[in-house]
């Protein structure tokens, strides 16, 4: 599923620049650029980025502030069901024998020999407390 972002301008180029850089001043302009590369990181899987005026902007975004827009760039975000991977990655990591736990909070580390072995956790549900060591932590 594809969610349709705008990045809404008022400005053909921001000052002062963004991060410092002098380049990012040209956002405005560069954006369909930038987003278009975006689209490329997906293999233009995604609906294609564009650029719409004020009136096709506020149509399609409505909660836009029409107050001086010039443009918008328009590009796509997937979702999805991030509780549903997170399950899945537990669930396939209990089968190759992980051991998983939830509401558990790392309340400290434990070093050997100057490096990390394992954590100690605390069970926010029954105050348990134990430690779980780990070849990579």
């Amino acid at each position: 599923h594809w969610m349709p972002i705008a990045l809404p301008f008022d400005r053909w180029w921001v000052s002062p620049a963004p991060f410092g850089h002098p380049l990012f001043s040209l956002f405005p302009v560069l954006s369909p650029l930038v987003t278009t590369f975006y689209d490329s990181l997906s293999s233009f899987t995604c609906p294609p980025s564009f650029v719409v005026g004020p009136k096709a902007a506020q149509r399609r975004f409505p909660q836009l502030q029409d107050k001086g827009l010039l443009f918008a760039t328009v590009f796509h975000e997937a979702m999805h069901d991030d509780a549903r991977t997170n399950i899945a990655i537990a669930l396939t990591a209990a089968e190759r024998g992980a051991a998983v736990a939830n509401y558990c909070e790392v309340t400290g580390l434990i070093k050997e020999n100057g490096r990390a072995a394992g954590v100690s956790v605390l069970d926010r549900v029954t105050s348990q407390r134990f430690d779980v060591r780990a070849k990579a932590v």
